[in-house]
């Protein structure tokens, strides 16, 4: 399964940056078709006692909403439990490849 090549046909990804930090956006490249997804990210803290997904840009991980994206890959893929921990970890390295590229200026 190829997951990284499906997103990448089928979404673009953008970051947004707002008050609460900053939000990668997995926006359908079709209009009206297909729901937006996103993943929230915020400035690493002092003092978390449980260790994140770092960034370098010290960003981690707080949050995402990807059902309408894993819904859409279902219907492609016929995923079950067992690919969840591969798709989960693909899209979480595609968040994060953005936010780096996005502080690299590329």
């Amino acid at each position: 399964m190829e997951i990284r090549n499906f997103i990448e046909k089928y979404y673009d990804l953008r970051v947004n940056e707002d008050k609460n930090g900053m939000k990668v956006l997995f926006v359908p490249k079709g209009e009206g078709v297909l729901e937006e997804n996103v993943v929230w990210f915020e400035r690493a803290k002092r003092g978390w006692s449980r260790k994140p997904i770092p960034t370098r840009n010290n960003f981690v991980i707080v949050d995402a909403h990807l059902t309408p994206l894993l819904d859409f890959m279902h219907s492609y893929f016929s995923l079950n439990q067992d690919n969840y921990p591969e798709v989960r970890r693909t899209l979480v390295e595609m968040s994060i490849e953005v936010i780096d590229n996005h502080f690299k200026g590329e």
